[in-house]
């Protein structure tokens, strides 16, 4: 959970500190959904595996499904910009 937070700060932008409060909600979700889908989906050999960079592509096939579902779960676009009315 901890480094999913970091990296997802990261690619927010707000390098390894804690952001707003609705992102750091999001990256709540996020995490810990790609950390339950992992914990029911594979195996403790399959994770280690996606640690060490040694997984196969059916395993590597797997995580990009839980990632891309968990991304649609979670994380919601950020609003449009308004512009001034002149």
């Amino acid at each position: 959970m901890k480094t999913c937070k970091q990296q997802g700060r990261i690619a927010n932008g707000g390098g390894a500190l804690a952001m707003d409060e609705a992102t750091e909600e999001m990256l709540d979700s996020y995490c810990s959904c790609v950390a339950d889908r992992l914990a029911k989906n594979l195996d403790a050999a399959e994770i280690g595996k996606i640690g060490d960079g040694s997984a196969g592509p059916e395993t590597l096939a797997k995580l990009d499904r839980m990632v891309a579902d968990c991304r649609q779960r979670s994380v919601k676009p950020a609003p449009e910009p308004t512009t001034p009315e002149n």
